[in-house]
């Protein structure tokens, strides 16, 4: 039996492994495989590579369909489906999502392919739950006359029933009552002697010799019948599919009869019969959320004797390759933003998987690395980010996934919490946030005494009209400026009690400062300072503030847990209970990378925070060069201002410090308010349009 299988190439060749480690990262960093193949294997760096792990079978696997918020093929042979109104939720005791089919227009259609024409042997099996009496069909791939292919229905002699019908024979299940909405395996199975069973739940409820091939060019429909027929479709929820099959082609859909009900899984083997143990430890352990478990590019190779040592990194390190210029959004979401460049600057599909930020970004001009606009926005509505095989980019609330009825407890079940510790590498309960540059006006007053010919304005100007007894000065006959001394200087001096104005615009960015109080007296103060220009009003930037203190302010206990086995089911963010009594180690902590390997097939997770090694520093590098490059692209008079005498604990007191002169302290729990246009000026607790100095008062 095959657990584990690598394709490479645009036509997915299959090639031996000896050895593999997959380390799936989260928004840390791409993911990343390594292998070690036989010296004969043909690779080349930057090939494409999939690679697949699971406890089930993987030869012969003709469809897999997992529905996890999507309706890819992880089968290997990538025969992606395409849903019509299909919605997903949450199922608990698989850990993962299940489709939900209204029983009215829901359905998924699968391609026509060789591969899901079923010859010889085949095993079918799929997780579905239902309460709707009517009949529909989970999956039928016929042609307009019986005999041309087959198809599972529910509810069709009575309700709670299960069928299968192949060419003209039907094996319906001995007994009823699955409508009860509790999920249930279904799995219909053709030996070498053409004896096909249909079984519920691991137990036989009939069957029936059929030589009959379902050779037609219909797609698979899951969820709907073939027109031929008449009733309704599913209703319900399916969990996962698989198709497995001895030639390596695939398999198409049909039409009609819709299911009103649930699915979880959906597997087609074709070409082979799993024996009665594999089947029933497909029935009794929790399935896989991901079968297909990395997809990217080949990008060192080792050659060693007896074998080739592989590195490959996922489609993530698209992300922090592709750079983006100069495309400007007005008035839009962080989600639209997101969206808008995954979309047009990569070939992932953009996967929001998020309750709506409620966040509008008055004005942004993406510049830049890709990954680190990903990562502003992420720090900015506290949400994680990574990438599938299957090229979406999933974007969703930071420890968004609760397997709560899940506990795993040190010495149960072979779990070892083998490690346990704590850095303040990443802790931060001071920081400084500089956003928009903004443009001011001001006027200041002199009076000359006849001798003086130097005179200093407050700010660095920008723009500058001098005037000396109301005549306007003409620069370098009458006097020179010097920006950044921000020192007048006159030819002449002017007069004894002569009048001297100077009118002139200066920049200052906005300054959002906060504290967390309570980890300041706990830790320590660990201040940081992010420049982040696309951030143009008080409460975008309070918001980010906010997010981010609440990430970082306190250091992250992380711990690291074992498993002998493969844990399929678990997925970066997920929520999961630990307990070690011996190293004080219970409760929830979130999964921030997981790495399985072959052929020990053990699982690691990593939970609470990463282990920190040397990628972290270069990480550091590179952002603070990026922060960098942003701040000498603009010019800026940015000062350091001294902290408020009193921040209340907790509460996260943020103050906006435009100048020396003025300071706010702003409430966490910010209120919406209404606001009328009026104009900036020098001295005003608003901040104005850095073109236009329009601001926006109270009403």
């Amino acid at each position: 039996m095959s657990k584990v299988k690598i394709l490479l190439g645009s036509n997915y060749t299959s090639k031996t492994i000896l050895q593999s480690k997959l380390t799936k990262e989260g928004d840390r960093a791409v993911d990343q495989l390594e292998l070690q193949i036989p010296k004969n294997e043909d690779v080349a760096v930057n090939d494409e590579l999939y690679y697949q792990q699971d406890f089930m079978e993987l030869n012969n696997l003709s469809l897999c369909l997992n529905l996890q918020g999507n309706v890819k093929d992880e089968s290997g042979i990538f025969n992606h489906g395409s849903a019509t109104a299909i919605t997903y939720e949450d199922e608990e005791e698989y850990y993962g999502k299940q489709a939900i089919f209204n029983g009215s227009s829901s359905f998924i259609s699968v391609p026509d392919n060789n591969n899901l024409d079923l010859s010889g042997e085949f095993d079918i099996y799929v997780w579905a739950k239902w309460t709707s009496t009517t009949n529909g069909h989970i999956l039928d791939k016929r042609a307009g006359s019986y005999p041309n292919g087959y198809a599972i229905s529910v509810n069709k002699g009575t309700a709670g029933d299960v069928v299968f019908k192949m060419g003209g024979t039907t094996i319906l299940s001995s007994s009823n009552g699955y409508n009860d909405g509790n999920k249930h395996l279904i799995r219909v199975s053709r030996n070498s002697d053409n004896l096909v069973t249909l079984y519920v739940d691991g137990v036989s409820k009939g069957t029936a010799t059929i030589t009959y091939n379902g050779t037609n060019s219909n797609p698979l429909l899951i969820g709907k019948g073939d027109t031929h027929e008449t009733g309704t479709l599913f209703q319900g929820n399916v969990f996962q599919t698989n198709v497995f099959d001895s030639t390596t082609t695939y398999a198409g859909s049909s039409t009609q009869n819709f299911f009103n009900g649930k699915i979880l899984r959906l597997r087609i083997y074709k070409g082979i019969a799993l024996d009665d143990e594999i089947s029933t430890i497909i029935k009794d352990k929790i399935n896989p959320r991901s079968t297909l478990k990395f997809g990217g590019y080949v990008t060192k190779i080792d050659v060693e004797m007896p074998y080739k040592r592989i590195i490959a990194q996922s489609f993530g390190k698209v992300l922090v390759e592709t750079e983006v210029r100069g495309q400007s959004y007005e008035d839009k979401t962080p989600e639209h933003i997101l969206n808008d460049l995954i979309t047009n600057n990569t070939s992932f599909t953009f996967d929001d998987r998020s309750i709506a930020s409620g966040l509008t970004v008055d004005k942004f001009i993406a510049d830049g690395k890709l990954f680190d606009i990903i990562r502003d926005f992420a720090s900015f509505t506290n949400r994680i980010f990574y990438t599938t095989p299957t090229k979406e980019f999933v974007f969703e609330p930071a420890e968004f996934n609760y397997i709560s009825n899940k506990t795993f407890t040190h010495g149960t079940g072979n779990i070892i919490v083998n490690k346990k510790g704590f850095d303040d590498t990443k802790l931060v309960n001071q920081l400084t946030l500089i956003g928009e540059t903004q443009e001011f006006k001001r006027t200041q007053s002199f009076t000359g005494n006849g001798n003086n010919k130097v005179f200093t304005i407050d700010h660095a100007a920008t723009t500058v009209e001098v005037k000396v007894g109301g005549t306007s000065q003409t620069p370098s006959e009458h006097y020179e400026m010097d920006t950044l001394s921000k020192e007048i200087t006159f030819t002449t001096a002017p007069a004894n009690s002569a009048s001297i104005t100077v009118d002139y615009d200066y920049e200052i960015p906005m300054v959002i400062k906060g504290e967390r109080a309570t980890s300041i007296t706990k830790y320590g103060t660990h201040a940081k300072k992010i420049i982040m220009s696309w951030i143009t009003n008080r409460t975008d930037g309070v918001r980010f503030v906010q997010s981010y203190l609440n990430r970082y302010a306190e250091i992250q206990e992380r711990t690291s847990v074992n498993f002998a086995s493969l844990l399929g089911y678990l997925s970066e963010n997920d929520v999961i209970n630990i307990s070690h009594s011996g190293l004080g180690i219970s409760g929830d902590f979130a999964v921030k990378s997981i790495s399985w390997t072959y052929p020990q097939m053990n699982t690691e997770v990593i939970v609470g925070e990463y282990f920190f090694d040397f990628f972290e520093d270069d990480q550091e590098i590179v952002r603070k060069l990026h922060d960098f490059e942003g701040a000498i692209t603009t010019s800026k008079e940015i000062q350091d201002y001294e902290s408020p005498e009193e921040l209340l604990a907790m509460t996260d007191v943020v103050i906006q410090v435009v100048s020396e002169d003025f300071s706010e302290s702003l409430s966490m729990t910010a209120t919406v308010q209404e606001y009328e246009k009026t104009r900036a000026t020098y001295g005003s607790s608003k901040y104005g349009s850095r073109i236009t100095q329009d601001i926006y008062g109270d009403a």
